[in-house]
C-alpha cells in the first residue's frame, strides 16, 4: 500500500468536478477569540494580531500577544503551559458558535520591555512528541516501509517518522485538538468546500505553477543486495588395481598402496576427508582361489589395498551481489513534459564472517541445497530483508516522483467563518475563470484586534501529470541469475603405473595415482618408485571470487491529476 490506497493506484475519477459544500460568508460578523493558558482565560488581555499557522507534516503554531496585568509579573510563567484557542462568532453579546482552532503548549515567551507586551508562541510539539515515542509506537502510528539499506540504522523517533513518511504519499501533522492525524496527499473525489468569487477576498487569488526542472518523471533506480554464499564442495578419488580382483592379482602380484599411504596422501591434499571405503588384501586362507596354493597375509598391520574410494571436501565463502536496475516512469508526464530524469542508488549488505566457514572441517551441512555446480550451498541472505529493501527503495522514489508533480499551488484569502479549514480538507475553487480542486497543503489564520479583521489564507497543492494513466503497481522483480560457468568434475579416477618389466611404459612422475612394481621383475628393466600421489583440484575463480548478477525491470507509475482549468472570457 502507498498512501491510503494500493501502491501506484488512484481513483480514475480524479478530475471529477463534483462540488463540495458552499462556504457562507456573511456581509459582516462579530467575533471574539477565547484563549486558555494553563486553564486560565486570558482572552481579555489579547492585543494586536493573534495567528495560527499549519502545514503538511509540520508543527501547528499559534502566536499571541498579551497585555500585562497591573503589578509585578513573571514573564516566563507561561512557559510549557497548555494553550487552547477558540474562534467565537457573536450575535450581540451572545456566543452563537465556538470553534476550536488550536491545542498545544506554550514555548518560551518574549517581552517588549517598553510596552511590557508578552508574545507567546505555542506549538503542538510535533517534533518533541515524535522524538519521545518508541519505534513501536511510531510504527503503529505511521504505515510505511523501512530498510536499513535505504535509511541506515534508526537513530531517533523524529527521523524514523520522517523516513516512514517518505515511503507513503501521506502527511503527519496535528489537528486543532492537538492530536496526531494522517492525511493523504491525494485530493478527495468530492471537495469538502467550494469557494466562488463571493467567498474569496479581492486580489488574493494566486496561481503558482511548478517549473519543468522541478518535475521528476523518470527515475533510474539501482538497488544492490550483497550476501555470502557458503559452498561445500565434494570430490571423490577412486582407484582400482588393474587386476580387478584378488585372485587375478595373486596370480601376477604387484606392489600395492597401503592404508597409511592413502591417509598420508589425503592429509597432504589440504581438503577434509569426508568418507573412505576400500578393499584390502584378505586374511590368510589355505586355498582362496582354488588353485591349491595357500595365501598368507603378512600386511595386516598396515592393510594393502586393491581398491579405494576417498571422498573429500572443501569450503569457500563467495560474496554475491544482486543488482536490480529498476526504471520508474510516469507515462502521462513523459508525454506532456518530456523526460525529467533522476537517479537513485541504495545498497544493503548481510554481514557474515566467511573466514570462520572456510576454516571449518566437517560433513555436508544438513541445511545445504545442491546447486547447478554440484556444490552444496547455504546462502547467508535474508529473503524478506531483500524484498523489504526493494519495496522501500521503490516506495521512496515513487513518493519523490509524486511530490515533484504536486508543486503547483493555488492560494487565496477568505474571511474566517464557522468553518475550521484544515489540512484534511479538499477545496474546490470556481472564481475569476479558475476551476481547480486540490488538497489543502498549508494554511494560516489571523485575528486582528485593532482592525477587526479575521482572515484565513489557504493554499492548495495541485498534482499535475498530463494525461492520467493507471500504473501497473509494484511487483517484486525476479532474482537475477548468476553465471558461474561450467560445473567442475566431481570424481577423479586415479591411474596405476607398474614398473619392473620391459612392457612397462615410461614412468610419469606428474601422474596422480599409484606407482609401484611387479612382484616378479624382469632383470635390468626400469623400476618405479613406490608412491601414492593425490592432487586436489583448484576451485575456479568464478566459484570463489565475488560475483554479480543484474536484473532489469521497468515500472509504469500511476499518479492522480487534479483539476486545473482557466477560462478566458
Amino acid at each position: 500500500m502507498l498512501g491510503l490506497g494500493p501502491l501506484n493506484s488512484f481513483p480514475m475519477n480524479t478530475l471529477s468536478v463534483m462540488q463540495g459544500a458552499a462556504v457562507v460568508v456573511p456581509d459582516s460578523q462579530a467575533w471574539r477569540v477565547r484563549v486558555l493558558i494553563g486553564g486560565e482565560d486570558v482572552s481579555d488581555r489579547l492585543t494586536g494580531v493573534a495567528s495560527i499557522e499549519f502545514e503538511e507534516s509540520g508543527s501547528r503554531l499559534c502566536t499571541l500577544r498579551l497585555l500585562p496585568d497591573a503589578g509585578v509579573f513573571e514573564p516566563d510563567a507561561f512557559t510549557g503551559r497548555p494553550v487552547t484557542f477558540y474562534h467565537q462568532r457573536l450575535e450581540g453579546d451572545v456566543v452563537a458558535a465556538q470553534l476550536l482552532w488550536f491545542t498545544g503548549e506554550a514555548m518560551q515567551p518574549s517581552v517588549d520591555l517598553g510596552s511590557k507586551v508578552v508574545t507567546i508562541t505555542a506549538t503542538c510539539q510535533r517534533q518533541r512528541r515524535l522524538a519521545d515515542m518508541t519505534t513501536e509506537q511510531i510504527a503503529a502510528l505511521i504505515p510505511g516501509d523501512y530498510a536499513v539499506g535505504v535509511f541506515g540504522e534508526i537513530e531517533d523517533g523524529e527521523r524514523y517518522a520522517a523516513d516512514l513518511l517518505s515511503t507513503r504519499a501521506l502527511a503527519l501533522d496535528c489537528g486543532a485538538d492537538g492530536q496526531f492525524r494522517l492525511t493523504a496527499w491525494e485530493a478527495a473525489p468530492v471537495a469538502h468546500y467550494t469557494f466562488t468569487a463571493d467567498e474569496i477576498i479581492d486580489d488574493t487569488l494566486r496561481l503558482t505553477l511548478a517549473t519543468a526542472d522541478q518535475l521528476l518523471n523518470r527515475v533510474e533506480l539501482t538497488v544492490e543486495y550483497r550476501y555470502q554464499r557458503l559452498r561445500h564442495r565434494e570430490y571423490t578419488f577412486a582407484w582400482e588395481h588393474p587386476a580387478g580382483s584378488f585372485c587375478v592379482w595373486l596370480a601376477d602380484n604387484t606392489q600395492l598402496p597401503t592404508l597409511s599411504m592413502l591417509t598420508g596422501a589425503l592429509d597432504q591434499a589440504n581438503w577434509s576427508t569426508l568418507g573412505l571405503t576400500y578393499e584390502a588384501l584378505p586374511t590368510s586362507m589355505p586355498n582362496p582361489c582354488g588353485s591349491g596354493g595357500a595365501w598368507i597375509n603378512r600386511y595386516t598391520a598396515d592393510p594393502h589395498l586393491l581398491e579405494f574410494n576417498a571422498r573429500v571436501g572443501a569450503r569457500v565463502a563467495q560474496a554475491l551481489t544482486e543488482t536490480y536496475k529498476l526504471t520508474l516512469e510516469v507515462d502521462g508526464s513523459l508525454t506532456a513534459y518530456g523526460v525529467r530524469g533522476g537517479t537513485a542508488r541504495y545498497s544493503d549488505d548481510v554481514e557474515f564472517d566467511g573466514g570462520e566457514w572456510e576454516g571449518e572441517d566437517g560433513p555436508r551441512p544438513e541445511t545445504a541445497v545442491l546447486d547447478e555446480l554440484g556444490d552444496w550451498i547455504i546462502d547467508q541472505d535474508e529473503p524478506e530483508r531483500r524484498n523489504n529493501l526493494l519495496r522501500t527503495a521503490y516506495a521512496v522514489e515513487y513518493v519523490r516522483m509524486h511530490a515533484s508533480h504536486r508543486l503547483s499551488r493555488l492560494a487565496f484569502q477568505t474571511p474566517i467563518t464557522d468553518d475550521v479549514f484544515d489540512l484534511v480538507h479538499t477545496v474546490q475553487v470556481e472564481a475569476l475563470g479558475v476551476r481547480a480542486k486540490g488538497k489543502l497543503v498549508r494554511g494560516a489564520a489571523r485575528w486582528d484586534h485593532d482592525s477587526g479583521e479575521a482572515v484565513a489564507e489557504l493554499e492548495l497543492a495541485l498534482t499535475r501529470v498530463g494525461q492520467v494513466e493507471a500504473g501497473g503497481g509494484f511487483i517484486l522483480p525476479e532474482r537475477p541469475e548468476f553465471d558461474f560457468g561450467e560445473a567442475p568434475e566431481a570424481i577423479a579416477q586415479l591411474a596405476t603405473q607398474l614398473g619392473g618389466r620391459f612392457t612397462s611404459p615410461p614412468y610419469d612422475e606428474d601422474l596422480d595415482g599409484f606407482a609401484g612394481n611387479y612382484g616378479w621383475e624382469t632383470p635390468s628393466a626400469e623400476g618405479y618408485p613406490r608412491r601414492l600421489q593425490i592432487t586436489t583440484p583448484d576451485i575456479a575463480a568464478e566459484h570463489r571470487d565475488p560475483a554479480a548478477a543484474t536484473r532489469e525491470q521497468t515500472y509504469s507509475v500511476g499518479l492522480p491529476s487534479d483539476l486545473l482549468l482557466l477560462e478566458v472570457a
